[in-house]
Order: C-alpha cells, then structure tokens, then sequence
C-alpha cells in the first residue's frame, strides 16, 4: 500500500487526481477513494501504508515527526519525489514510473 503526499499541509494524491491516478499502477493507493487532495490524517494512520512517496517541496521532517510510527517510516520506505513531473504531464511522466519501478522490493 502506498501514498503520496504532496504539500506541507499533507495533501495527497487522491484518486480525482492525476499523481493518483499514476501512483495506483504501482500499489494500493490508500487516498485513492478520497478527493481534492484530502485523506485525514487518522485514516492515513489507519491504513498504514508501507511505502511513502513525498513530494521534494514538502516538509518531510514534519511528516517524519507527525507519521512517525507508520510502517513504511519505520522501514525506511520514504521516498522523495519531485513533483513537478506530476504537474508537466508530459513525457517527463515516464522518467517517474521509472524511478517508482526501480525502487527496492518492488516486484
């Protein structure tokens, strides 16, 4: 299971969304039934995903401190994504799935 937060505030990519749209290919998105970039903080706690992908623009120290006790911190499975690749819906989107397909333990 994965998510993909994008803002400081923890905005996600929620499945009415391109970036959550894409990041579905590669796991179970958990925002993925919620909408405009919006999945409560205790829902994401809940469903404790085992990957996190992290927009480079957000404060990842404040998600490390917030989401501490998720498995995917826990594991050392926080990874930071640019997000202007989301944004340019171009080619450029190849280079991601490239980059998400490459990461350890994906099968």
């Amino acid at each position: 299971s994965i998510i993909y937060i994008m803002d400081d505030d923890f905005g996600c990519a929620t499945g009415d969304s391109l970036a959550g749209e894409i990041i579905s290919h590669f796991g179970d998105n958990i925002a993925g039934e919620y909408k405009d970039y919006f999945m409560p903080a205790e829902k994401i706690i809940a469903a404790d995903p085992d990957t996190v992908f992290i927009s480079k623009s957000a404060d990842k120290e404040s998600f490390l401190a917030f989401f501490g006790d998720l498995t995917a911190v826990k594991n050392g499975r926080v990874f930071e994504l640019d997000n202007t690749r989301f944004e340019q819906p171009t080619a450029r989107l190849s280079e991601i799935a490239d980059c998400i397909a490459a990461l350890p333990g994906k099968e």
